[in-house]
């Protein structure tokens, strides 16, 4: 990591353009997975460079702010979209409201595809805590998945470095103040950001309100009224353990 920092930014490149060409897969192709946001966007840039073939897929949450999946058809018509056989809030009435300790919507909606295959991340360990501590240049993933991340040490300086010194094209949501891009309605959001992004795309706030109007009518829930449900979830009103609330702790 010391090194990374010693790093100019041209030498970040090149480390990264040469970590991309030297875990090339055997059978000559990479699976690389792709969200739309700034670091994949310079992953992608960065595989090109290299002079590497990738198959790119976009698993297609249903609930990505319309701005970033206009960019991604737009500046990304390689792109191979994958969307869930059920939708999120299908999923619900099933799982019950994802939360910060029950995030089940990663599984279902992005974590598949690739299996078995060598797969090309703009995973990045400042993004989180558990990221630097769990992740790596080469992480070994579920599904016998091995993840590269090249950029794995690069900050967000240096991102966007990359992107506005190579002239590449990103969505347009960073340059209105947005510093990450993701599912509108993420149980790893705080109640302020859920109020802000819905305020911005209500139709995605009205949809999850009738999801949690659809749990609570399966009666699998402890809570005594949907407004009750969906205060605890749009405020972590939480009144118990999270799993006597929901009652989903058989599905976990």
């Amino acid at each position: 990591m010391q090194l990374e920092l010693m790093a100019t930014p041209e030498e970040l490149v090149e480390k990264a353009v040469a970590t991309i060409r030297l875990f090339t897969p055997q059978e000559g192709i990479y699976y690389g997975a792709f969200s739309g946001g700034k670091d994949s966007t310079a992953i992608k840039a960065l595989a090109v460079m290299a002079g590497v073939p990738v198959e790119w897929h976009y698993n297609a949450t249903g609930i990505d702010p319309p701005e970033l999946v206009r960019y991604i058809l737009r500046e990304h018509p390689d792109v191979v979209i994958d969307r869930p056989k059920i939708n999120v809030f299908q999923k619900c009435e099933s799982n019950g409201m994802p939360t910060r300790f029950h995030r089940w919507c990663c599984r279902h909606l992005k974590e598949f595809g690739g299996t078995d295959r060598r797969m090309l991340l703009g995973i990045r360990s400042a993004e989180s805590p558990r990221r630097a501590k769990t992740w790596g240049v080469v992480t070994m993933r579920r599904g016998h998945k091995e993840a590269i991340s090249p950029v794995i040490h690069w900050s967000d300086d240096m991102v966007w470095w990359f992107l506005r010194s190579h002239e590449i094209p990103y969505c347009s949501l960073y340059d209105e103040g947005f510093h990450r891009l993701g599912c509108v309605g993420c149980p790893m959001a705080t109640p302020g950001q859920r109020e802000a992004e819905f305020a911005r795309w209500p139709h995605f706030g009205r949809a999850w309100r009738r999801a949690a109007d659809r749990y609570f009518a399966t009666g699998r829930t402890s809570f005594q009224s949907a407004d009750a449900l969906w205060r605890w979830w749009m405020y972590e009103e939480k009144t118990a353990d999270e799993d006597d609330c929901q009652g989903i702790l058989d599905l976990m």
